[in-house]
């Protein structure tokens, strides 16, 4: 196998998925590679000539990069763990990922996903970030385990560059090992590395995920508050646009923030999905500090109620 010649197919494949429409209506080419961290850069063109293998890549902007690093976990079982449970959501849920042995201690597993239709309403650093945060949120509720990755990779905009990662194929510069795809071997039983060029595995061709209804149509909502600024200055508190969170929950949350009002079974509706979804007491809070009538001890009294009788999430008609 020749890993140099199947980097100039990846990079074809990498720039295939990541050209799309911007806000200006002009065709981005947002791939940029580099021989090295500190190399020669590289910019990928229809026709174009690689000197050596490629080290390093940016970080797409329809990407959303799980790096699993070595660093964030107690020892390799609790990483391992933590790999094969992400991919097993991933493949329960129909989404497409690329996962990797990254050639150093830890895994890199990537999902593309299509913006085009929503970038004139968000930055998709916002969008990769709440798809993001959906799903750690959503493996820590059905599996009790919340997964840790280096969440750098997920924050630029527009106007920057994404950060480098480690190129499909590359060889690490002190280890001496190689970043290839493991997918067909899930799940990990152990560490992985690959030492071997001619093991390296590339995959034949990178798919794009749609997006949800459920993920379009909470980014039109976020967009439609963001335009009238009724966002709060800062996402401490990431509900009221936790994915997590049905639409129609969004939608009573969003009536709340803009009125100051929601009748009675709106607001039930918002505290038992709240609260079936893991959100805490101060969470929770915080969405209902937006009623004109709030006050802490007749909320708190009425998450205690909900709690005690086991109060199942309303139906949503």
């Amino acid at each position: 196998m020749n890993t140099h010649i199947n980097q100039q197919h990846i990079l074809n494949e990498l720039r295939k998925i990541t050209e799309y429409s911007t806000i200006y209506g002009i065709n981005q080419d947002l791939l940029i590679t580099y021989d090295n961290v500190y190399g020669e850069r590289h910019k990928v063109t229809d026709e174009w000539f690689l000197p050596k293998p490629i080290a390093y890549r940016t970080v797409l902007w329809n990407e959303i990069l799980f790096d699993l690093d070595f660093q964030l976990y107690n020892n390799y079982n609790e990483l391992i763990k933590s790999l094969n449970i992400l991919c097993k959501f991933l493949d329960e849920n129909h989404i497409t990922y690329y996962a990797y042995a990254s050639g150093g201690k830890g895994y890199h597993v990537s999902v593309f996903y299509d913006f085009s239709q929503y970038t004139h309403l968000l930055s998709t650093c916002i969008m990769r970030l709440l798809i993001y945060d959906d799903i750690i949120k959503s493996i820590q509720k059905q599996y009790g385990i919340k997964i840790k990755t280096d969440i750098i990779p997920l924050i630029y905009d527009e106007c920057t560059l994404g950060r480098l990662v480690r190129m499909e194929g590359a060889k690490h510069e002190d280890k001496h090992t190689y970043k290839t795809m493991i997918n067909h071997m899930l799940p990990v039983t152990s560490h992985y590395t690959c030492a071997n060029p001619r093991n390296v595995i590339l995959p034949p061709c990178l798919h794009i995920q749609q997006l949800t209804p459920q993920y379009a149509n909470a980014f039109k909502l976020l967009s439609t508050c963001i335009k009238q600024q009724e966002l709060p200055k800062t996402f401490k508190y990431l509900p009221p646009f936790d994915l997590t969170l049905p639409t129609k929950i969004l939608e009573y949350v969003n009536i709340l923030r803009k009125t100051g009002e929601l009748d009675n079974e709106g607001r039930l509706a918002v505290l038992t999905h709240m609260l079936a979804n893991g959100f805490k007491d101060k969470e929770i809070h915080e969405v209902f500090k937006y009623a004109k009538n709030y006050d802490y001890h007749t909320t708190q009294y009425q998450i205690d109620f909900a709690k005690l009788h086991n109060y199942h999430p309303k139906r949503l008609r």
